[in-house]
């Protein structure tokens, strides 16, 4: 990732006399998540009260759990939670999801294919403009998509272009896009947040972000803080209705819920589910709540000891509760999960295969067999995971119920997905939605896919996936994601924990804010999202 420009601090993020700036938050934040002592709500709210004065009607302050120096303004590169809502807010693409999963236009008014679904024609919205007044035309979008594809680029979408095999424009408003084999989720696959549409040459990403979208990007410091203003020429007329969003990170689950809870922020990221009922009991802040999809997993590295044995990858997916896991880490909100990637309340969901229970006799036999029975294993996280830290904490102490050692070690939030994150053996990992079945194996189980966090390959799920979007007919292709999901689960690399939903936190002062099933904090999609004045 690129490093961006300093900003000079504007508006509630500014100084004012107190001595209190944006890396002073951070910094205080930052003790609290490496351990100084812990102060309470009250000190935490007269701390935050001198940098972030009360805004004007309009303006949603938003603390995410996860900016780091890493942060980056290129959509096609996109990396941690927070990249992805600062996509969301600036740039657009051809379809979204909506709420209850449903495919919309976006910059595409309509689209259509050819009887064999292996052409597919998009007729783009002619009120499109960017954010420097250049009309939106189709050479933007063929750029993107190549941009995406591109080997240089390194996009995590490459894995979804791979079926692409020519985009074309057809004058300045119809992108045609041909592919290598049928795919009847194509215009699903559009909405993946990493086909955001750029204009036609841009490479430089480094200081600015021109997208299509509600709001501008004001300004942006890496690791620290980021401001959008209302896009006043949106396709849309009337929209959007908020006038400002300032965001910026706040790594600790704690500070930032009384963040909340103190009027210090409008939205944010990340209620862990033991602090549920606190917020909804409380008369400021209400809980938004989304479909559970996301996943939480934890990864183990097939090429790398002593997750290369098979036998030991199957003692600890047979090592702990699944319900249990759920109950304790997440409250009781969430599904368990069953190794891998596909949500219960899927349609393509193998449902027939059974969850892994504990079994303490087979665990022990395998690990002795392979020669681990004595060993501790390492299992990294942060509180930038789903659950938080202690998401993998109460899946150590499960495990060691059944013969299994584990040592659980924080890092910080605000370096983990750039230096920890799929580097260590075993790692808490947690994926956001993906738009179908068969979008969320391709991103991280088969062959050549970027965000592949085990090493973990199959020849037969690769093949599985190719004729699973050639099929045409839902039952058949049902039957085939089914036979991907029994390989994945048996063999694969990953411990899929459970399947959660995005808990996040909003003042009561906010409205219109609807949670999505794509991302937190209702996935950016905040055209229709007020605030009342303090």
């Amino acid at each position: 990732m690129k490093d961006a420009t300093p900003f000079q601090a504007t508006g509630a993020f500014a100084s004012n006399g107190t001595g209190s700036t944006r890396r002073d938050i951070l910094k205080f934040v930052g003790g609290l998540a490496v351990g100084l002592p812990v102060i309470g709500s009250s000190d935490f709210s007269s701390f935050v009260s001198k940098a972030f004065a009360a805004g004007p009607s309009g303006l949603i302050r938003l603390a995410t759990s996860d900016v780091s120096p890493g942060d980056s303004l290129d959509p096609h590169r996109q990396l941690s939670f927070t990249d992805a809502i600062r996509s969301y807010f600036v740039y657009e693409k051809l379809t979204e999801i909506g709420p209850n999963g449903e495919l919309l236009p976006q910059l595409a008014k309509s689209w259509s294919s050819d009887p064999t679904a292996k052409v597919w024609t998009f007729e783009l919205d002619p009120g499109a403009t960017f954010h420097n007044g250049k009309p939106l035309k189709s050479s933007d979008v063929v750029y993107s998509f190549r941009r995406v594809a591109a080997k240089a680029t390194a996009s995590p979408g490459a894995a979804f272009a791979k079926n692409i095999a020519e985009v074309a424009a057809d004058g300045d408003s119809t992108v045609r896009v041909t592919l290598t084999s049928s795919d009847s989720e194509f215009p699903i696959i559009a909405s993946i947040r990493y086909f955001a549409v750029v204009e036609e040459g841009v490479e430089d990403f480094t200081s600015a972000a021109v997208g299509t979208g509600p709001w501008k990007l004001s300004s942006f410091e890496p690791g620290i803080s980021a401001e959008y203003v209302r896009n006043d020429n949106y396709r849309i007329k009337g929209l959007p209705l908020l006038s400002k969003i300032e965001s910026f990170g706040i790594g600790d689950e704690s500070a930032r819920l009384n963040a909340l809870l103190s009027d210090s922020a409008e939205v944010i990221q990340g209620v862990n589910a033991k602090a549920v009922e606190r917020v909804r009991k409380s008369s400021s802040a209400q809980v938004l709540l989304s479909q559970a999809g996301a996943t939480a997993t934890f990864p183990m590295h097939v090429d790398k000891a002593p997750f290369d044995n098979p036998k030991v990858r199957k003692a600890l997916k047979l090592a702990f509760d699944r319900e249990e896991f759920v109950k304790i880490a997440f409250g009781g909100i969430g599904t368990a999960g069953c190794d891998h990637p596909i949500p219960p309340g899927d349609p393509f969901c193998a449902s027939d295969l059974p969850l892994p229970r504990p079994d303490k006799a087979e665990v022990v036999r395998l690990l002795t067999e392979a020669g681990h029975a004595d060993t501790t294993f390492e299992l990294h996280t942060s509180d930038a995971n789903y659950g938080g830290a202690d998401a993998a904490v109460v899946l150590a102490e499960l495990m060691g119920r059944n013969g299994v050692k584990v040592k659980v070690t924080k890092h910080p939030s605000d370096s983990y997905w750039s230096t920890i994150w799929n580097s260590v053996p075993w790692c808490a990992s947690s994926w956001t939605v993906r738009p179908s079945a068969i979008s969320r194996i391709e991103t991280g189980y088969v062959s050549g896919a970027p965000q592949n966090e085990t090493g973990w390959t199959s020849p037969e799920v690769d093949q599985l996936i190719v004729k699973a979007k050639s099929e045409l007919d839902p039952a058949k292709r049902k039957a085939l994601l089914a036979q991907a999901q029994k390989i994945i689960a048996d063999d694969g690399g990953t411990i899929v924990g459970a399947f959660v939903p995005w808990i996040d936190g909003y003042s009561t002062k906010v409205t219109g804010l609807v949670a999505n099933p794509i991302l937190f904090a209702g996935s950016g999609l905040w055209t229709k999202v007020q605030v009342a004045a303090s």
